[in-house]
């Protein structure tokens, strides 16, 4: 397998590309406890998927993601798929790696540029013995491009602190703008604000004159980005079914009972249509969260909801195979399906993303636990919200919303959404997930 670059030129810590043993793609991976497994021999049906559609394979369905991939990063096909097969393999592998490294652990990083790998962040070199057990236990192969590196000074946890405790200095950057949100950037090890300028204003990038550190003796600090846009931030409303004003996401089953999500911010009357038809048909209302880390709604309709959804095709459907947790996002390639877009890719660009335009997350104020993307195929735009975030047959999350100027990749400046972790916000749920 390729994997696009010459590892044992690379000078990490120690010098050591590490891992151990054999794992190929998740879709040979048993279904984790945390997934609800549909019955065998049930119909992949409704919300959306009827039974007359054809279903992707889990690789016919992961090279659809590979095409877009390789247009965006120049390499062929078969290293794009290679990436992407080694990317779900290392997401899984590295689900519970922050439990291994408490007290550093800074993050799970996926690069693509000028390298391919993936790269544990850690603040200091106390727990390294620790994470190369865990990586020497993931199942990856001996070759597998990972790396361990020890140069953070801010743990995960202290990050999503500050970002939380420091919101006011951080919007307060805004100046005469508005604050559209903020967040960590692992790759760069910077905080970043994204502001909103008075029409006419170009865009450009500054750096603020001091950074944040925590106000406990701790070591370390972390300096804060600017990025002012004439554009803002909102959520995606009217937005892989078209529903009445938004779009259908991963199916879900709630204490037993099956049916079909969308954000919870596009309102609760819903109807939706399949690809084939132009009939709407209407859908009960269950419940609902938008709160700080969750916007999502669950609704139920006169058919049982299947593990399958439109990711790349509108005449074909792909099998939910799994998730993957946001500390798992990072830098990874991903693609999502909108009403408005179809279907477009991109790149994680930070996993503590907060929403700060009015309204983000109803009545309170946005957590640091929102995903963002960014990519020169991105499209995203109103009328997105609650679709599929996905790579491949594993589930990434619910369409939040976006900045964009228009629905094409040009105009679309950045995407985020919910993770699949938050969906615990509606009590009993869990992801439908193919047996």
């Amino acid at each position: 397998m390729a994997w696009g670059s010459d590892m044992t030129d690379r000078q990490i810590r120690r010098g050591a590309w590490v891992g151990a043993g054999i794992l190929l793609v998740t879709s040979a991976l048993a279904a984790p406890s945390w997934a609800d497994e549909a019955p065998e021999g049930e119909p992949v049906a409704d919300a959306g998927q009827i039974s007359a559609e054809a279903e992707l394979t889990d690789e016919e369905a992961l090279l659809a993601d590979a095409e877009n991939y390789a247009r965006d990063y120049g390499v062929s096909v078969a290293e794009a798929f290679d990436r992407l097969t080694f990317q779900h393999a290392s997401d899984v592998a590295f689900e519970t790696i922050a439990d291994t490294a408490p007290d550093t652990f800074a993050g799970v990083l996926t690069t693509h540029e000028p390298e391919f790998g993936v790269t544990i962040y850690l603040a200091g070199d106390s727990e390294v013995a620790a994470v190369e057990a865990a990586v020497a236990d993931s199942g990856l192969a001996p070759d597998a491009p990972v790396r361990i590196d020890t140069s953070r000074t801010l743990t995960d946890a202290q990050i999503t602190e500050l970002l939380i405790e420091e919101r006011p200095a951080l919007e307060a950057y805004a100046g005469d703008g508005e604050a559209q949100g903020f967040g960590y950037d692992l790759a760069t090890d910077e905080f970043f604000v994204q502001v909103l300028l008075p029409e006419g204003t170009s865009e450009r990038t500054a750096y603020a004159p001091e950074s944040f550190t925590l106000e406990d003796g701790q070591d370390g600090s972390v300096r804060v980005r600017i990025h002012y846009t004439p554009t803002g931030s909102a959520d995606g409303y009217r937005g892989g079914f078209d529903m009445t004003s938004c779009t259908s996401g991963f199916n879900i089953v709630v204490n037993g009972t099956r049916g079909m999500t969308t954000s919870a911010h596009c309102g609760n009357t819903q109807s939706y249509r399949t690809f084939s038809s132009t009939t709407m048909i209407a859908t009960t209302y269950r419940s609902g969260a938008l709160t700080p880390i969750a916007d999502i709604q669950w609704h139920t309709t006169g058919s049982t909801p299947g593990w399958a959804f439109h990711g790349s095709s509108t005449s074909s459907t792909q099998q939910v195979t799994g998730r993957t947790l946001r500390t798992s996002q990072a830098g990874d390639y991903i693609c999502h399906r909108g009403k408005t877009t179809d279907y477009s890719c991109g790149t994680v660009t930070s996993v503590s993303y907060t929403p700060s335009y009015s309204g983000a997350c109803g009545t309170s104020p946005c957590n640091p636990m929102w995903v963002l993307a960014q990519g020169p195929s991105l499209e995203c735009y109103p009328g997105d919200s609650g679709g599929p975030v996905f790579s491949g047959g594993s589930a990434y999350g619910w369409y939040k919303g976006q900045d964009s100027t228009g629905t094409t990749a040009a105009g679309c400046n950045w995407m985020f959404w919910m993770a699949p972790d938050y969906l615990t916000a509606i009590s009993g749920a869990s992801l439908l997930i193919a047996p």
